[in-house]
């Protein structure tokens, strides 16, 4: 079990500019638990896996002890997972979650390094090998 508090942050289905809030809110919080908890594994070594949300669950954004003790997160736990790892060991602080439009109605969270880089911890983490 994760040391740490557990939050859960849990939304409607939103518009794009409440997840951006919402993934803005996660990475900090994140990145505090990391300074507070520095022997938390690395998400890459963690062994959490992606899981996508199920279409009827409400949108949830699961901060890192959260995940560990589930085992799995989808795109916006992991990428602000990964945000916070950058920012909280001082790799790229200006790294940042980024929206990105799939179609009108789905969206996918991605990690944009501060040179453009852009990362996907879900991909990296099974998302595809299981849909």
């Amino acid at each position: 079990m994760a040391q740490g508090p557990t939050v859960h942050i849990v939304v409607p289905r939103a518009d794009a500019s409440m997840i951006a809030a919402c993934l803005a809110a996660l990475c900090t919080i994140n990145t505090l638990y990391l300074r507070q908890h520095p022997h938390t594994p690395a998400l890459a070594a963690s062994g959490v896996r992606y899981r996508r949300e199920t279409p009827w669950e409400r949108e949830q954004f699961l901060s890192i002890p959260a995940v560990l003790d589930r085992g799995y997160g989808d795109c916006d736990d992991l990428a602000c997972w990964r945000v916070a790892e950058l920012h909280a060991h001082a790799i790229d602080t200006a790294a940042r979650p980024k929206l990105v439009h799939i179609s009108p109605r789905v969206l996918h969270i991605v990690v944009q390094r501060g040179n453009g880089l852009i990362e996907d911890p879900s991909r990296q983490l099974g998302m595809g090998a299981t849909e």
